[in-house]
C-alpha cells in the first residue's frame, strides 16, 4: 500500500505498526526531510518504544568511510541479523538513493525477501520504480512530497504543523500563508514555525503577523535563488531573480519593508547568497575533519543542514572558495558604484556558472 505523509495521516501506519507483526519493510520517500523524519520517528516509537532505543541501528548509504558499497554490505548484515538484546530491531539506512546506486541488482535481490524478523526503515529522497514496487511488496511506501503532487492539502497541512506547536490556525488564514509562502511543505513547515515564535503566549496565529511576516514577493525565492546557484542551476537561479525583481521582496524575513528598487533587491539576493554559501562552506569543513553527515551542524531546521552537506558534498572545495571571492567582488562593486540590479545578479549569476 501507498500512504501520505503528515502528522494527521501519518495514524494509518501506527495502527499497522501496533499489529503482531510489523511490516518488514517501511520507504519514506520524498524531498520532504522532515516528513522522513517523522516517518522514522513514528516507527520506532512504536516498534521500539523509543527513538533511543539501542535496538534502533542506523546505516548511512553515503558513508564517507565505508563507501556507498562498504555502507551496503553493512547495511545487509544489519538487516539479516537479529537483536543483540533479543527484542524487536529497527535497521534504518539514511540516503538508501546512494546505497541503491551502489548495487541496485542486490538491493532487489534482498528488498523481495527481507527478514520477517527485522523492521528496516528506507530514506530517500528518490528511488528507482522497481525498487519502490518491491517495498510495496515487502511494507508500505509513504510519500513525502516531491514531483509537484502533495500528499496532502497544503492549507490544512499548515493547520495541522501548528495546532502540533499549540497554535490555532484558521484554515483561510492558513490558505493565505500557502498563497505567500508556497505551497511547498518544507517552507510552510518553517513559515508555521516563525509564526509560532512570533504568536509568542497568544493561542491563535494572528492574520496581521501572515501579512507582517511574509509580504510582496516572498522571501523564499530570495533563498531559492542562493540554492539554485549554489547547485549550478543558473537558468532557474536567473528566473527566482527576475520575480524577486518584478514582485519585490521582503527586506529581511520579518520586516514589513519591501525592497523594490533594482539595487536593493540586489543586496538582499547577494545576501541570501552569502548566507546559504556561509552554510555549504561550514559543512564542507565539518565533512572533511571527518564530521559524518547526518551530525553536521548548522544552525536552522535540519532541511537546512541537509541541503547544505548535499551542496557541500556535490561542489569542490575550490568552487566554493571561488564563489565566496565572486560574491566579495559582488557586494564590494555594488556598494562602490559599480554594476547594481539586475546587471549585477546576471553577472554574479553567469561567473558562477563556470564554476564546476
Amino acid at each position: 500500500m501507498t500512504a501520505p505523509a503528515g502528522s494527521a495521516l501519518l495514524e494509518p501506519l501506527r495502527k499497522k505498526l501496533a499489529g503482531r507483526t510489523p511490516p518488514c519493510v517501511i520507504a519514506a520517500v520524498g524531498p520532504e526531510s522532515f516528513l522522513r523524519e517523522e516517518v522514522l520517528h513514528t516507527v520506532a516509537t512504536a516498534v521500539l518504544g523509543s527513538a533511543d532505543s539501542p535496538d534502533l541501528i542506523t546505516v548511512h548509504g553515503d558513508d564517507e568511510t565505508r563507501g556507498s558499497e562498504g555502507a551496503l554490505a553493512f547495511f545487509f548484515d544489519e538487516a539479516r541479523t537479529g537483536s543483540l538484546f533479543g527484542g524487536a530491531k529497527v535497521v534504518v539506512l539514511r540516503e538508501a538513493d546512494e546505497a541503491v546506486a551502489a548495487d541496485h541488482k542486490a538491493f532487489i535481490a534482498w528488498i523481495t525477501k527481507p527478514s520477517s524478523s527485522i523492521t528496516v526503515v528506507l530514506l530517500a529522497e528518490e528511488l528507482p520504480a522497481d525498487v519502490v514496487t518491491a517495498a510495496k511488496e515487502s511494507g508500505i511506501v509513504i510519500a513525502c512530497g516531491g514531483r509537484g503532487v502533495h500528499t496532502e492539502n497544503p492549507a490544512r497541512f499548515a493547520v495541522g504543523r501548528a495546532a502540533a506547536k499549540g497554535k490555532r490556525l484558521g484554515i483561510a488564514e492558513a490558505e493565505e500563508l500557502v498563497r505567500l509562502v508556497s505551497d511547498d511543505l518544507s517552507g510552510i513547515e518553517n513559515a508555521v514555525e516563525v509564526l509560532c515564535l512570533h504568536a509568542g503566549d497568544e493561542p491563535a496565529i494572528d492574520p496581521a503577523a501572515i501579512r507582517a511576516l511574509f509580504p510582496g514577493a516572498r522571501m523564499g525565492v530570495a533563498e531559492e535563488f542562493a540554492e539554485l546557484l549554489l547547485a549550478g542551476d543558473i537558468p532557474a537561479a536567473l528566473t527566482a531573480a527576475g520575480r524577486c525583481f518584478d514582485e519585490g521582496v521582503p527586506e529581511a524575513w520579518g520586516s514589513s519593508r519591501i525592497a523594490r528598487d533594482e539595487k536593493s533587491v540586489a543586496f538582499v539576493l547577494v545576501r541570501e547568497f552569502g548566507k546559504s554559501l556561509l552554510n555549504v562552506l561550514s559543512a564542507r569543513r565539518q565533512l572533511d575533519a571527518g564530521v559524518p553527515r547526518h551530525s553536521v551542524a548548522i544552525k536552522g531546521p535540519s532541511f537546512l543542514r541537509d541541503r547544505a552537506v548535499r551542496t557541500a558534498s556535490m561542489r569542490r572545495p575550490e568552487s566554493l572558495d571561488s564563489m565566496m571571492l565572486l560574491l566579495e567582488e559582488t557586494d564590494r562593486g555594488m556598494k562602490s558604484g559599480g554594476a547594481s540590479g539586475r546587471v549585477a545578479i546576471s553577472r554574479l549569476a553567469t561567473a558562477a556558472g563556470r564554476l564546476r
